[in-house]
């Protein structure tokens, strides 16, 4: 596989051919590359990432190798010691590029919206929520107003999630409640689980 850091030096001279590197069973476009492969051929959708070991954003497109056939002859592509093939295309328009990269949105992993910690014989279900409406004056505004109010899905929560019997979990056993500098709101329950009941 190429170092990141050879991509990134590689496509900031990169004028007129397009950069392919072998990721698994795909074909994966980078930066200029990316750019001039869709130029040329459509069809694709990019996916911009900031990389943190490098500090920059990175922008690529991918297709299974068994396609390549249907882009670019076999006598048309240049192979490298790294396992990269490079083909000569129409030279770049920079300025277009530059337009292109700067208009794609970043791609965000979501946070999820619950999940399941198990620590020892305890099944811990903690859900991040926004902070409640009205509530962001003070902390206590916040633990004043009902789970419902701050997230609907708080109140539709039951524990079927941890293969339990299905209960409510947050009538009657209010959660610990952590507020993040962010302003969001973490909802922390313990469940015990036996096979008579479940006490959450």
């Amino acid at each position: 596989m190429t170092p990141i850091a050879e991509v990134f030096a590689r496509e900031d001279e990169n004028s007129n051919c397009i950069y392919l590197y072998p990721e698994g069973v795909f074909y994966k476009a980078y930066l200029r590359s990316a750019f001039l492969f869709i130029r040329d051929f459509g069809n694709f959708k990019p996916i911009k990432k900031q990389l943190r070991s490098v500090e920059r954003e990175l922008v690529s497109i991918g297709f299974p190798k068994s396609t390549i056939d249907k882009y670019f002859p076999e006598d048309a592509l240049t192979a490298y010691n790294d396992g990269a093939l490079s083909a000569q295309c129409a030279p770049i328009d920079l300025e277009a590029y530059q337009t292109w990269f700067d208009s794609l949105p970043r791609f965000e992993r979501p946070e999820p919206a619950a999940s399941i910690v198990k620590t020892g014989g305890r099944n811990q279900h903690k859900v991040t929520a926004p902070i409640a409406p009205n509530a962001s004056e003070s902390p206590s505004a916040a633990l004043r107003q009902p789970l419902r109010k701050i997230d609907p899905q708080i109140a539709r929560f039951s524990v079927r999630h941890l293969h339990a019997h299905p209960v409510r979990a947050f009538r009657g056993f209010p959660p610990k409640r952590t507020r993040h500098r962010d302003g969001r709101w973490q909802f922390t329950i313990t469940c015990r689980s036996s096979k008579r009941r479940t006490i959450c």
